[in-house]
């Protein structure tokens, strides 16, 4: 919590503290690493996650066009 304590960062952040295997967000989504990426539509649905690069930049922008 110091990082964002000391960094507007200017995205939600979460975190239960509850580690991989014990948080239930973690385990419905299979997030096993943090930094995780989730891309939610606009209608509050998760389209992407895991993804970077180029590939990451495609499916921002094709959110967006949405």
């Amino acid at each position: 919590m110091k990082f964002l304590d000391k960094n507007s960062l200017p995205w939600p952040i979460s975190c239960s503290y509850k580690g991989f295997y014990k948080d239930e967000t973690a385990l419905i989504f299979g997030v096993n690493a943090t930094p995780s990426t989730w891309l939610v539509d606009r209608k509050g649905i998760l389209r992407f996650n895991e993804i970077k690069g180029e590939e990451l930049n495609t499916a921002i922008e094709s959110l967006l066009k949405e």
